[in-house]
C-alpha cells in the first residue's frame, strides 16, 4: 500500500529503554506528514510487557489526532497474543467480532480505557487498589488511593492532552500486576520548561519534577505535586516492584536500588507513568 508503514513487533519487550524507543518511532511515524496508513503489526508476536499495552491501543487515537489510519494486525491462533490481548482487555474496541470468543476481556484486571475527566477516573483508581496483590494498612490504601488519582490529575492538567488521558492494567503470568497512565499531552520537560522559563533538558526536567517541594500549578493545590511519586516509591522500595515514567526523550526508572533518569534517541508523544507490583502475601504494608 502507497504511504503505508508496518511496524512488527515480533520481539521480546521487556520494560526498558529499547523498548520505550519502538514505540517512539512509532509516535514519531504517526505525527509525520508523509505516512498515512500506519500497521502494528502484531501477529508474531511473542512477549511485551503489560506496561505496553496502553501504547499499542492508544496508538488508534493518535493516529486519529494526526489524520493518520492506525490499523492493529493480529492473529487469534498466536496463543501468546491471544492471551496478552485478553489481559489487555483491548480486544473488544479494535478486534473483529467473530473472535470475541477467543478474545473476551471478561480476564481482564484493568481493561484499556480512555477518560475525558478526572470524575471519569475514580472508578479505576479504586480497581487498581483491588487487584494489587499485597496488603495494605487502611492508612496506606487512603494514601494509594490519593497518589494514584493524583498521577490522572497531573496527566489532565500537565499534559493537556486533547485524545483524553489512557490506561490499562493486569496481571501477568509471574503474578505481578502492572499498570501503566498515558497521556498524548505535551510532556513534563515542555510543560516544567515553559513554568520556569528556563532551557533544561528533559532528563533534568524530569528530575526537578521529582522533587517533591516542587509543582507548577503555581499553589492551586494544597499539596506538593511531586510527593505523590514520593511515597509510591517508597512502596516500590519496599515491595521490589518498579516504577518508569518516560516523557518526550526522558526516561526514568526507579527499582528498589536506585533512581536513574536516561536520555530516549526516539521521543514518545507525551507521558506515561507505569507502575508494577509484586505479589506479596507475606507482609502487611504500612506507612
Amino acid at each position: 500500500m502507497e504511504n503505508c508503514h508496518i511496524f512488527k513487533f515480533n520481539t521480546v519487550m521487556y520494560q526498558g529503554r529499547p523498548s520505550y524507543e519502538i514505540f517512539g518511532k512509532l509516535h514519531q511515524c504517526i505525527m509525520a506528514g508523509d505516512c498515512f496508513h500506519i500497521e502494528i503489526d502484531m501477529s508474531e508476536y511473542r512477549y511485551m510487557h503489560p506496561t505496553f499495552a496502553v501504547l499499542v491501543a492508544s496508538s488508534i487515537y493518535l493516529g486519529d489526532k494526526y489524520g493518520k489510519e492506525v490499523v492493529i494486525r493480529y492473529d487469534v491462533n498466536n496463543e501468546r497474543l491471544a492471551q496478552f490481548l485478553k489481559q489487555a482487555g483491548i480486544c473488544g474496541r479494535y478486534y473483529s467480532p467473530k473472535h470475541s470468543a477467543q478474545l473476551n476481556s471478561k480476564n481482564s484486571s484493568i481493561p484499556f480505557n480512555r477518560f475525558r475527566r478526572i470524575e471519569d477516573t475514580y472508578t479505576t483508581v479504586q480497581k487498581i487498589l483491588d487487584c494489587a496483590p499485597v496488603y495494605l494498612s487502611s492508612e496506606l490504601k487512603n494514601q494509594f488511593i490519593s497518589k494514584i488519582t493524583e498521577i490522572f490529575s497531573n496527566a489532565f492538567e500537565h499534559g493537556k492532552s486533547d485524545i483524553g488521558v489512557f490506561c490499562c492494567g493486569f496481571i501477568n503470568n509471574s503474578n505481578h500486576f502492572s499498570f501503566s497512565v498515558y497521556d498524548a499531552g505535551i510532556g513534563v520537560g515542555t510543560n516544567v520548561n515553559r513554568y520556569l522559563n528556563a532551557s533544561l533538558s528533559n532528563e533534568k526536567a524530569l528530575e526537578w519534577a521529582f522533587d517533591k517541594t516542587h509543582s507548577t500549578l503555581n499553589g492551586i493545590v494544597d499539596y506538593p505535586r511531586g510527593a505523590g511519586l514520593s511515597l509510591l516509591e517508597d512502596f516500590t522500595r519496599a515491595n521490589r516492584g518498579r516504577i518508569d515514567l518516560a516523557s518526550e526523550n526522558a526516561y526514568c526508572r526507579i527499582d528498589s536500588k536506585a533512581r536513574k533518569f536516561y536520555r530516549l534517541k526516539h521521543p514518545i508523544k507525551g507521558t506515561i507513568v507505569s507502575m508494577n507490583i509484586q505479589a506479596d502475601d507475606r507482609h502487611v504494608y504500612t506507612l
